[in-house]
């Protein structure tokens, strides 16, 4: 496994196909929530598995009060229950902390709450529909 940073074309359209399966494929948000104004001023990362085929990915871009936000977190589901998704985000973090951020910020998904919780993230808004999924805002001091 090996994650990288998204640097051309080429990977974000990689990226993209990965979040078009999780996102729009399976759990059936439009097309025209999903791909939004930030694809290209955010920082993809993509996670490659040992025939170098992408498998999982995400994206950081600033947020208010000079947080980074971490979004479209996703793994492909024959690669799910693998702790890829932890160290993905574990990638992504410390990235944020190398660009100076202190404070992480995401929308999770009600049925991700665990996972994050376990990663050190705490809720801290009410719930919210987003794409007809319900989420909550958590954050974690990095």
């Amino acid at each position: 496994m090996k994650i990288k940073i998204v640097n051309n074309q080429k990977m974000l359209n990689q990226a993209l196909k990965v979040r078009e399966i999780v996102f729009i494929d399976e759990q059936k948000v439009p097309l025209s929530e999903e791909i939004d104004e930030y694809e290209t001023t955010a920082t993809h990362f993509l996670v490659y598995n040992k025939k170098n085929q992408p498998i999982a990915t995400c994206r950081t871009r600033v947020y208010h009060d000079n947080k980074i936000k971490i979004e479209r977190v996703c793994v492909l589901k024959p690669y799910r229950d693998l702790k890829i998704g932890q160290k993905l985000m574990n990638f992504a973090e410390l990235e944020a902390k190398k660009q100076g951020f202190t404070t992480a910020i995401l929308a999770a998904q009600t049925p991700a709450l665990n996972f994050y919780q376990r990663l050190g993230y705490q809720i801290c808004s009410e719930s919210f529909i987003d794409a007809n999924i319900e989420h909550y805002l958590m954050e974690k001091l990095l």
